[in-house]
């Protein structure tokens, strides 16, 4: 006797929703109404639906797909740090035992001469620690709170005391001022070749420019080193680049190229820049000065190279 249930139709294994797709369609079209209801349902998670706030963003894939190298990374780091010394505790004597730590040779004779003719010695330094240390040795005690605050925030002082680190870019060129500006018309003289050059100018500023290069070898840069003195008021200059047309404000800048440093140094070495004893011509203009004790200081400008990129993390 033929049983009263109705026979299940070809559909009714599907879920429903292909099912429902199935009754809009011809025969024709089901298999391939059957194969796209499969694969939605692929996408669907077994222990529910999905959501829209489940779906993976493109940025989130993209950090996924290529990791990234944190930026501090992949640019080279220098810290500029201005150790106070004075002058009357800084003798020739003690000169030449904190001299004696700087090696001098990375820079040819020649310039070194230059330097000397305008009152300058400069030297890379294995460890700043050591002579660090020798020079606080010279440093006699405050009492005073006031002026140990007014002389770390260079207000009372001519010259600069702060420290500051500079995530160097590679060919950007980053301005250090050296001093407070110098009030009123000022004559400049600078030494080259036996002969002297002299130029009045107004509110001078004397400024350190660094710019910073890749180096021959793995784990090197080469430093580039600048003496400006910048003078005069600002103007306002239209700089144009490959991008963008920008305004800048700068003062006029006497260049003195004839002075550069351009040393391949490494990450932990340091550069350093001092006067002579006793402090002459350029040297005396630019790093002595009068503290916020009243007392005259010569200032020591160390350029420390915190972090050097690998070769891998060069790469864009």
């Amino acid at each position: 006797m033929p049983s009263s249930k109705p026979s299940a139709s070809p559909n009714s294994n599907h879920p429903l929703f292909v099912r429902l797709l199935l009754r809009r369609h011809s025969a024709a079209a089901r298999p391939l109404v059957v194969a796209v209801g499969v694969y939605f349902l692929a996408l669907v998670p077994s222990g529910g639906c999905a959501t829209w706030n489940d779906a993976p963003r493109v940025s989130e894939a993209i950090s996924d797909a290529e990791p990234t190298v944190p930026s501090n990374q992949r640019r080279v780091r220098l810290e500029v740090e201005f150790l106070p010394v004075p002058l009357s505790e800084f003798d020739a004597e003690f000169a030449d035992s904190v001299w004696q730590q700087v090696d001098e040779t990375p820079l040819d004779v020649e310039l070194r001469g230059r330097l000397a003719q305008n009152g300058l010695r400069a030297g890379l330094l294995s460890q700043a620690e050591p002579f660090r240390k020798q020079l606080q040795q010279s440093i006699v005690a405050k009492g005073d709170v006031v002026d140990q605050f007014l002389d770390q925030a260079s207000i009372a002082s001519d010259l600069s005391h702060d420290r500051q680190q500079i995530p160097l870019r590679f060919g950007r060129r980053y301005e250090v001022p050296l001093r407070q500006p110098i009030e009123g018309s000022h004559t400049s003289l600078v030494r080259f070749d036996g002969e002297t050059i002299g130029r009045t100018l107004s509110h001078p500023q004397h400024v350190l420019v660094l710019t910073g290069h890749p180096g021959e070898r793995a784990g090197e840069i080469r430093l580039h080193v600048r003496l400006e003195i910048q003078h005069g008021e600002s103007k306002q200059k239209f700089v144009s680049s490959d991008t963008a047309l920008r305004i800048d404000n700068r003062r006029e800048a006497w260049s003195l190229p004839e002075l550069d440093l351009s040393l391949a140094t490494s990450e932990g070495k340091s550069l350093v820049l001092g006067a002579a004893v006793p402090a002459t011509g350029l040297g005396k203009e630019m790093l002595t000065g009068v503290s916020s004790d009243h007392a005259n200081e010569q200032v020591f400008v160390l350029v420390h190279v915190l972090q050097v990129p690998t070769a891998i993390e060069r790469l864009p």
